[in-house]
This record gives C-alpha cells, sequence and structure tokens, in this order.
C-alpha cells in the first residue's frame, strides 16, 4: 500500500493514514532515544547517582520496544496477509515470555542485594564440596524470584483450571521449601539444620509432591515405543466420591522427585541450573502448542 495508518490511535479515516515512507520515522526515533540515553547516562554518572543506569537502560528499551510493537501493528493492518513460515500461535508465548524476563531482571538485583545482607551466599572458599565449582560468591535462595514471577504471570495468561491451580500451589510450596533449605545451608548456626537429614529431606518432597497429585496432575499415560502406549487409569478406585488413581499417582510422584533431585546436582556451576531450566522452558512452551487448539480437559 501507499499509505499506511501510521496515526492509528485515532478513529479509522483517511486523517489517519500517511505515506508509507513516514514508517522510517519510527526507527529513527529509536535511534534518537538510543543517543539520547547515552548521553543522559554520561552526564549522570559525574554525579554516582544510584540506579541511575538501571533506570535509563529500562527506559530506552521500554520505548523502544513499544515502537518496535507500533511498526508491527502498522504493518500487519496495512499488509496483505501472506503464509507465515512459522506457526502464528508461537507468538502468543512472546508477551507473557518479555514480561516474564522484564520482571526477574527489575527483581533480580533487589533479592540478590537482600540474600547477601542476610549471608544467604555460596561461598566456593567456604564450601569445598567437590561439585562447587562457583567463581565467586553467589546469591541462594533465587528460586524464589523466578516462582513469584511464574505465579503472578501466570495468573493472567493461563485459564486457572483445577490442574493449574495444583501446579501452581506445588511449585509456591517447593520455592518456599527450597528457600528454607538455602538459608540453612548458608547458615552454619541455622536451627533448621535437622533438614540436612537426607530422609527427611526425601519425605518432604514427596509429601509437596504428592499435594500435586490431589489436584489431578498425573502422568496417566506413556508412550512405549514399537509397542504402543501404557495406560495407568485402569489402576483406579472411589473413596468418598472421590476418584484415586495410587499407580498414575505414584509414578508421577517419583518422576518429579526424581528430577528435582537430578537438576539440584548442578547448583554449583555459574548459570547451569537456570540455563537448563530456561531452555527446558522454552522447549515445552513451544512443544505444547502442538496441541493448538487445547482441549478442554488440557487448558
Amino acid at each position: 500500500n501507499k499509505v499506511v495508518p501510521i496515526w492509528y490511535s485515532g478513529e479509522w479515516g483517511l486523517g489517519q493514514l500517511a505515506p508509507k515512507s513516514t514508517l522510517f520515522l519510527i526507527p529513527f526515533t529509536t535511534l534518537l532515544i538510543f543517543i539520547s540515553g547515552l548521553l543522559i547516562n554520561a552526564l549522570l554518572k559525574k554525579y554516582s547517582l544510584r540506579y541511575s543506569s538501571s533506570i535509563i537502560i529500562l527506559a530506552v528499551f521500554i520505548a523502544n520496544m513499544f515502537l518496535t510493537k507500533s511498526v508491527l501493528r502498522i504493518v500487519g493492518i496495512s499488509s496483505v496477509p501472506i503464509i507465515s513460515p512459522f506457526n502464528p500461535t508461537y507468538f502468543q508465548l512472546l508477551k507473557p515470555f518479555l514480561i516474564s524476563a522484564i520482571l526477574t531482571l527489575l527483581a533480580a538485583p533487589f533479592f540478590i542485594k537482600f540474600a547477601f545482607s542476610k549471608k544467604i551466599v555460596t561461598n566456593p572458599q567456604a564450601h569445598t564440596h567437590p561439585g562447587m565449582v562457583l567463581a565467586k560468591p553467589s546469591a541462594r535462595g533465587g528460586g524464589v524470584i523466578f516462582t513469584l514471577v511464574f505465579v503472578v504471570v501466570s495468573l493472567f495468561y493461563v485459564n486457572l483450571s483445577y490442574q493449574i491451580v495444583g501446579i501452581l500451589v506445588g511449585t509456591v510450596l517447593l520455592a518456599a521449601f527450597g528457600f528454607v533449605d538455602d538459608i540453612q545451608n548458608t547458615n552454619i548456626y541455622s536451627k533448621l539444620k535437622f533438614l540436612e537429614a537426607p530422609l527427611l529431606r526425601l519425605f518432604l518432597l514427596f509429601l509437596i509432591v504428592g499435594v500435586i497429585t490431589f489436584f489431578g496432575v498425573r502422568i496417566e499415560t506413556i508412550g512405549v515405543p514399537f509397542d504402543g502406549i501404557l495406560n495407568f487409569t485402569h489402576f483406579k478406585f472411589y473413596f468418598g466420591g472421590l476418584q484415586l488413581v495410587p499407580l498414575a499417582s505414584l509414578i508421577t510422584v517419583i518422576w518429579i522427585v526424581w528430577i528435582l533431585n537430578l537438576l539440584s546436582w548442578s547448583n554449583g556451576v555459574d548459570g547451569q541450573y537456570s540455563g537448563i531450566m530456561g531452555i527446558a522452558g522454552i522447549v515445552i512452551a513451544l512443544l505444547s502448542l502442538r496441541f493448538h487448539p487445547l482441549q478442554p480437559y488440557q487448558e
């Protein structure tokens, strides 16, 4: 099209249309914002203002993300529909992904400062475990931040079915248990040292994960190569109006506890735990879109 709705904030009409060449004003504006941010940051460095650089970077980022979204929306409105080489449902993940990333980046520095002030810190010089290869002291308990962001964003973007509530409840309980464990692990005088007992820790993990299964979150089937599917729901009975599926629940609990312990072994390497979880989360999110539109039992 020769004209585009560059001023699309008003009602649709010829007054909102402009030559398509005016679209170049938007990337030019982003460049000016970026340069202005650099200049302001350089000036404020003289005054050693706290968090000034972080605030300027965030402001520039938000402004340019808004302008980029504007360009995409304008092009989408005024272009002829084309067949995308990518699954369009993938873009549904973009907004919650960016919101989660921004919230985590904003909250993490404050939590790190809090952790150091309370000495919830792993010092590689003091912790001489063979698996500890941290380069420098590192704050512990960061899973609390990821959990809070995960829960808050889920409340806005996920249909809160009974199973989803169970996942959120289980996630919060596991994060709380992990945080308490980090406190006792980094404080030699902690009254919570009894949590070091392996059998007690394993029992508490099974107990917390077991809560999730009561919300109907269960591994009910497993695909068997060359031989169909194993269905664990055949073993079930009813008690007080509740349907109990003991085999599926047991397999679910064992699997989740196994994965939790497996991942905990990667805690002593900078960035390894978060890297594994980040990659796994993205892959699972993309794979879940294979089932779009979701069936009611999948939502």
